[in-house]
């Protein structure tokens, strides 16, 4: 869930690329879900730069996450938090999520709504938006297909749509997923933006690893964003319960 909200105050600061962060950053988590009974769930993180479609909410800085989920025959809520750079007064970023998953056919299909929420705050941060998302698994491969939705609110100037593409492989006899993933984001975050990213996972047990490069094609010259945009290598390390 990973993501970076520039509060309508500092709109005149930023120009046209506000935006509303992470969940999706995320380096974003799934919450359990599926046809099973009531079940928990929770995860810890260390990453080496909080990145959310592309941007790093963490001014390039490490940050710490975890996030607590509870699901019901496909029914979920949750909740993601993270250390970020002082965003509208605070330096935590919480995203509380509620939604359903479950299958037809050969497609997993996911809808949720999410609140971004930055506690202690001065409350010009939050912002809420929908999400929807279907998978395909075949073999080793699954692909995916995400729109987020933010409708035009009281701490944005304006509607904000993120569409995004991602495809992991496992690779036979190995602990090791390669992944990439492209985002194309429209609207009040952002402006106009691309973002991608190419990385590996490794997983062992409740334990993961991965390191990835991520990217966009805005300026970090000419944009008040600055070394925020600029390419980096992000490493995360985390644990599941």
């Amino acid at each position: 869930m990973t993501r970076l909200l520039i509060p309508r105050l500092a709109l005149a600061a930023f120009a046209t690329t506000a935006f509303a962060a992470p969940a999706f950053a995320q380096n974003e988590q799934e919450p359990a879900g599926g046809d099973g009974g009531f079940d928990i769930s929770a995860t810890a993180t260390a990453v080496s730069d909080y990145r959310f479609r592309g941007v790093s909410s963490s001014d390039r800085d490490p940050a710490i996450q975890g996030s607590v989920d509870v699901s019901w025959h496909g029914f979920y809520a949750g909740a993601w938090g993270s250390s970020i750079a002082r965003t509208a007064d605070s330096n935590v970023e919480l995203d509380l999520y509620v939604g359903y998953t479950n299958s037809a056919g050969p497609l997993e299909y996911d809808l949720s709504v999410i609140a971004y929420t930055y506690p202690g705050g001065d409350g010009s941060a939050t912002v809420y938006e929908g999400h929807a998302s279907l998978a395909y698994t075949l073999g080793p491969a699954t692909g995916k297909l995400s729109a987020n939705y933010a409708p035009d609110q009281e701490n944005l100037a304006g509607d904000n749509l993120y569409l995004n593409g991602e495809l992991r492989v496992g690779i036979p006899t190995t602990p090791f997923t390669a992944f990439a993933s492209l985002g194309r984001e429209r609207g009040s975050f952002y402006g106009r933006k691309w973002d991608w990213a190419l990385g590996l996972e490794f997983t062992r047990g409740p334990f993961t690893a991965s390191v990835a490069y991520v990217d966009t094609n805005l300026n970090s010259a000419t944009n008040a964003l600055g070394r925020n945009i600029r390419a980096g290598i992000v490493a995360t390390a985390g644990v599941e319960f």
